[in-house]
């Protein structure tokens, strides 16, 4: 198998395990503390509590400063760390992936317009679906996209250097 297939190979497998973490219901698994029972609990978005936001940065700020009056102390710091690292750590694959299967001529701004492309449609459908759809989300993986991106760039040179040294 070449190394373009594998990492194709691998994009699919990271493009289904992003579809069942952004638009499949949530699901919980757990043992209740007080009777012992195992439980599993599936909440299917309703249409009537979709949210959206387009002012970029709001939700960013919002959880940088810890002001969302809709959640309690220990829950803002669960979220705020969930939204902002989650979302950027979530898209680093997508720059790493499609930075190595790239071919001459696309570069940074090609694989961040196929992450744009898969950050709104995603963004778009769970919205459709009856979840929150946000512009900080999309922002927040761009900037992940962006960190796979010089991950890329970071092993390249790593691996260009142990060639030079080799050559020496």
């Amino acid at each position: 198998m070449e190394k373009n297939e594998v990492y194709k190979l691998l994009l699919v497998a990271y493009f289904v395990g992003l579809i069942s973490q952004t638009l499949m219901p949530t699901m919980q698994l757990g043992i209740d503390g007080t009777t012992g029972w195992l439980y599993i609990d599936v909440h299917i978005p309703r249409k009537e509590l979709r949210s959206l936001n387009i002012v970029p940065f709001k939700t960013i700020l919002t959880d940088l400063t810890g002001n969302n009056p809709l959640l309690g102390e220990k829950d803002r710091v669960t979220a705020s760390v969930l939204t902002l690292f989650g979302n950027t750590l979530l898209y680093i694959p997508i720059g790493l992936l499609l930075s190595f299967m790239r071919t001459k001529g696309r570069g940074l701004g090609f694989v961040l317009l196929i992450s744009l492309i898969i950050s709104c449609v995603i963004e778009i459908l769970q919205y459709i679906i009856g979840r929150t759809a946000d512009i900080d989300d999309v922002l927040l993986h761009l900037l992940g996209t962006s960190i796979g991106y010089g991950l890329h760039l970071m092993l390249c040179g790593l691996k260009v250097n142990r060639l030079m040294m080799r050559q020496r």
